[in-house]
C-alpha cells in the first residue's frame, strides 16, 4: 500500500511523506542522511531529488517499520501478552 501512495506523489511530497513515516524531521532527516539540512529543505521545497538519496529515505522507512515492529514486540512480552507459561 504504501509504494503505490509513494509512486503517486511528487518527489518532494514523496520525501515528507517518508520523513513523517519515520517520524523525523527535515533536520533529524538531514542528519540521518548525512546532508546539509538546506539541502533537505530545498528536496522537500520540490528541488530534484537524486536517487541515492530517495533510496536512503526508502532504508530509513524500513528500518524505522522494524523498530516499531520490534517495540511492539518487547511490548508484548514485557506484559505476558502472546507469551505461553
Amino acid at each position: 500500500m504504501t509504494r503505490r501512495i509513494l509512486a503517486d506523489l511528487s518527489p518532494a511530497d514523496r520525501i515528507r511523506y517518508q520523513l513523517m513515516l519515520c517520524g523525523l524531521s527535515q533536520r533529524s532527516g538531514a542528519r540521518e542522511l548525512g546532508i546539509d539540512d538546506r539541502t533537505m529543505r530545498h528536496y522537500c521545497a520540490g528541488k530534484p531529488v537524486p536517487r541515492f538519496i530517495d533510496y536512503a529515505m526508502q532504508y530509513l522507512v524500513i528500518r524505522a517499520a522494524r523498530a516499531r515492529r520490534q517495540e511492539k514486540h518487547l511490548t508484548r512480552t514485557e506484559t505476558g501478552y502472546g507469551v505461553e507459561d
